[in-house]
Order: C-alpha cells, then sequence, then structure tokens
C-alpha cells in the first residue's frame, strides 16, 4: 500500500498511529461492554482496526525506506510480521505487544526499546543492539540473536525456546523465569546475569562466559557447559539448588569455580 506523501511522512505516520491506537482501544472496550450496546458497533470497529493496522504498517516501512527517525514511536501492538527493518533506529520506542514475527531486524537499534509481550517468534536480530531493551514476557522461539549487544536487557520471563544466541553480550541480563530450552549460546557472555529460575534444559553454553552469574533455582537438566575457552573466575558464578540430572555436562567448569548446596557435583540427582 502507497502511503500517500500529500503531508510529510513524519505526520503521516503519527496519523497512522494515531488511528491504529484509537481503532484498538475501541475493540478492548467493547469486550468489556454489555453484549446489546457492544454488538451495534463490533463489525465496524474490526473493520477500522483493520484497515488502520494495515495503513499503520505500510507508514511505518515507508518511514523506515526513507530513513524517517524511529526514535520513541509509538508503536504498540503493530503488525510489522516478516517486516524488513534491517539498520532501523527504534531507540526507546514502544513496541509492546507488537507483531514481528519473522521479521528482519539485523543490525536495528533497539537500545531501552519496551518490547513487553512482543511476538519476536523467528525474527532475525543478529547484531542488533538490545542495550537495556525490555522484552520481559516477549515471545522469541527461534529468533536468531547472534552477535546481539544486550547488556542489562529485561528478559524475565521470555520465551525464547531453540533461539540461538551465540556470542550474544548478555551482561548483567535480568532473565529470572525466562526460558531458553535447547538454546545455542555458544561463546555468549552471561557475566553477572541474573538467571534464577530460568530454563535451560537441552542448551548448548559451550566457551559460555560465567563469571558472576547467577543460577539459583535454575533448570540445567541436560544442558552442556563444555569446556570454556578461557575461564577465569573472579567472582564465581552461583548454581544454588539448580537442577541438573546425569545428562548434564559441566565439561571444563571446575568444581571449585561454581558454589553448589545439597549434593556433591559427583552425584548429580535427577530433577523432579
Amino acid at each position: 500500500m502507497t502511503v500517500n506523501t500529500a503531508k510529510p511522512l513524519q505526520q503521516e505516520m503519527i496519523d497512522a498511529m494515531t488511528r491504529y491506537s484509537e481503532a484498538y482501544h475501541r475493540i478492548i472496550w467493547l469486550k468489556g461492554v454489555p453484549e446489546e450496546v457492544a454488538q451495534a458497533h463490533w463489525d465496524a470497529a474490526k473493520q477500522e482496526c483493520a484497515w488502520a493496522r494495515v495503513f499503520h504498517r505500510a507508514a511505518v516501512m515507508e518511514a523506515h525506506q526513507q530513513g524517517v527517525c524511529l526514535v520513541r514511536a509509538k508503536l504498540g501492538g503493530a503488525d510489522l510480521s516478516n517486516a524488513d527493518l534491517r539498520g532501523a533506529v527504534l531507540v526507546s520506542a514502544d513496541l509492546e505487544g507488537a507483531d514481528l514475527r519473522g521479521a528482519d531486524l539485523r543490525g536495528a537499534d533497539l537500545r531501552e526499546a519496551v518490547l513487553r509481550r512482543a511476538n519476536l517468534t523467528g525474527a532475525d536480530l543478529r547484531g542488533a543492539d538490545l542495550t537495556g531493551a525490555y522484552l520481559q514476557e516477549a515471545g522469541m522461539c527461534g529468533a536468531k540473536l547472534g552477535n546481539v549487544d544486550g547488556p542489562r536487557t529485561l528478559l524475565g520471563g521470555a520465551f525464547l525456546r531453540g533461539a540461538t544466541l551465540d556470542c550474544a553480550d548478555l551482561r548483567e541480563v535480568y532473565a529470572r523465569g525466562a526460558r531458553f530450552g535447547e538454546c545455542d549460546l555458544s561463546n555468549a557472555d552471561l557475566r553477572g546475569a541474573v538467571l534464577g529460575g530460568a530454563c535451560f534444559c537441552g542448551s548448548d553454553a559451550h566457551a559460555t562466559k560465567l563469571t558472576g552469574a547467577n543460577f539459583r533455582e535454575a533448570g540445567l537438566e541436560g544442558a552442556c557447559f563444555g569446556r570454556p575457552s578461557r575461564l577465569w573466575y573472579t567472582e564465581r558464578p552461583r548454581f544454588e539448588e539448580a537442577r541438573y540430572t546425569r545428562e548434564t555436562k559441566w565439561g571444563g567448569v571446575p568444581h571449585d569455580g561454581a558454589i553448589f548446596y545439597g549434593e556433591p557435583l559427583e552425584a548429580a540427582k535427577e530433577a523432579q
């Protein structure tokens, strides 16, 4: 769909965002009113929301292609599935609940962007800057996150099953309760990360930097830490009450490099 450029593109994008936001919230409002009231407005509201969604998407794509700055853009709930947003500057943008399935965000600048509950399933974020981004409860299954800059990112409760995070900079991330099952974390940097209660079942963490990481109560069943290329612990990672099985491979992680409470490392217990 071609965006009307009679007005400045920035204004077109603002108009599109406003119209979509109004239509979206009208749908939400109708869900909470009596049925006889909602029925009279439901079809028109759905049609308006669908049209606004298409126009909104077109405006965002046109803005990106023309190099319009999207810093602090209001894109909450936007449909940007499979969108080409390579190199987009989305610093502090509001993308809460946005549909970014399959989107190409390689090299995008998403510093401090709000992506809570966004759907990033299968998205390509390789080389993106996620420093300080808000990704709580985001769906990121199968996403490509290799070489991302993501220090201090908030990933609490995020779903990352099958994602690739090789060589990712995840220093000091807060990922309590996140699901990293069957992820590729090889050569990632998890120094100082808060990973309490997170699931790493079946994940590959070869050569991952773990200094100061907190895995308290994490699920490590079948995880493979392999042999780090360099493992000098100035501050030991913590594994209090972490669950692990005989399939968990610690490789080169020394016994004195991690703190375990309960049974010793040699007698790995079956996870409950």
